[in-house]
């Protein structure tokens, strides 16, 4: 891999911004009959996700909230195509998704966790450092 060299800050930022950093992923779901194109998230995608899932309690500490955990992780980042900027699921469809097979919703987040460099380890130790506390009706 070849790397520029620049001499002012501005043309690295300039450089920076204008890559295309987020990888996407097809994923065929035969149980569904039909693929979905996961992408990375960005930066404020992954901190969007992270206040839907670390509820903060009135003395300000965060606890995880698991109500709807697969939905709210994969309406982060599934398309219904690689080119779309919608993303396919939103927060009105967390209900509905969280009643399809979890079967297919976990290799739905492998996927997920593919892309986005993460693990389930890597999501265990984050809500470790959050306090720990576990919050679900059910």
């Amino acid at each position: 891999m070849e790397f520029v060299d620049f001499k002012n800050v501005t043309d690295l930022r300039k450089h920076i911004f204008g890559i295309n950093d987020l990888a996407v992923k097809e994923l065929s779901v035969p149980e569904w009959k039909c693929k979905l194109y996961i992408k990375g998230m960005t930066g404020k995608t992954k901190e969007d996700w992270e206040k839907k899932v670390f509820v903060e309690n009135s003395d300000g500490t965060r606890k995880f909230n698991a109500d709807n955990f697969r939905a709210k992780m994969i309406a982060s980042c599934v398309y219904a195509d690689p080119e779309a900027k919608q993303l396919l699921f939103t927060e009105k469809h967390y209900e509905e998704l969280s009643k399809k097979s979890a079967k297919v919703l976990d290799k739905i987040i492998e996927v997920v966790r593919e892309v986005n460099g993460s693990s389930e380890e890597a999501e265990e130790e984050m809500v470790k450092n959050l306090g720990g506390q576990e919050e679900s009706s059910g």
